[in-house]
């Protein structure tokens, strides 16, 4: 059975795409795991830098899923870009249920209400579990259908905090309340895989005390590793790219190593 892990923030911009798409390339190139990305966020990001085509171009996107009780699973599912043909590694393809603009209806009506929470967890079959050794979902930064979906059929969520932004922790309890209804109700053996600090830059104080103000709140949930600011991050996703495919000797691939080794710990606990 695949490990199935939600990303999850309400605040924007704490690079949870970010993290989603790094950490699914390193599960898949350096330790040979079989990866599906699940792209919930109608921002679809994780859809353009990982998808082989426009996200306005796949005939079945996440939408499908949740709208279409008939749509298969399976017919949801594309191959990614990685590996890419150039590359010397051989390891397992990289799949996407990518995610275009089409997530914006779902919260205006058209979903049942079963399926307003537990349409992918009916979906995600022991046949497709059997076919992925992880399930990584990229959820959007509110609380909302494609959140409900994630959290319910998730083993895992993960959350990134950005570092030095004083809003970080503002509004957590909200999410973490939500999450709680999400256990109560849908999933009761859902649990917090850890959460992951992002940007940080430890030569200033205000990124210091912030950090320490967030690993004091998550405690012992918080990972060992954390994501440095730096700019092979910020130009790798500017050209479409992981941080393994552009830059793969730099410090950001370097923690997203230091992390992915955490999960993969952490997940067989």
């Amino acid at each position: 059975m695949a490990t199935v892990i939600s990303f999850c923030n309400q605040k924007g911009g704490v690079a949870k795409t970010t993290s989603v798409i790094n950490i699914a390339h390193c599960l898949a190139k350096y330790h040979g795991k079989r990866v599906l990305v699940i792209d919930t966020d109608p921002q679809h990001n994780a859809t353009l830098i990982l998808g082989t085509m426009s996200p306005f171009d796949y005939p079945l996107t996440f939408a499908n899923i949740i709208r279409d009780e008939k749509t298969e699973m399976g017919l949801c599912i594309f191959p990614t870009k990685y590996p890419r043909q150039s590359e010397k590694s051989d390891y397992p393809r990289l799949s996407l249920v990518p995610s275009n603009m089409d997530m914006f209806g779902l919260d205006s009506g058209g979903v049942e209400a079963k399926n307003a929470f537990i349409a992918l967890k009916t979906k995600l079959t022991p046949e497709v579990h059997e076919q992925y050794d992880y399930i990584l979902i990229d959820c959007p930064p509110n609380i909302n259908v494609a959140l409900n979906n994630a959290l319910a059929a998730s083993d895992f969520y993960l959350i990134p905090v950005k570092s030095e932004d004083w809003f970080a922790l503002k509004g957590m309890q909200q999410l973490l309340s939500h999450i709680d209804f999400i256990k109560e109700s849908f999933n009761p053996d859902l649990d917090i895989i850890g959460s992951l600090i992002t940007m940080i830059d430890k030569r200033t104080k205000l990124s210091e005390s912030m950090s320490t103000a967030i690993s004091t709140f998550f405690r012992d949930a918080i990972f060992d590793a954390a994501i440095r600011n730096n700019t092979a991050i910020n130009r790798a996703t500017s050209r479409q790219k992981t941080i393994f495919d552009d830059d793969p000797k730099s410090n950001g691939a370097a923690d997203y190593q230091a992390v992915t080794k955490e999960i993969l710990q952490r997940a067989q606990e």
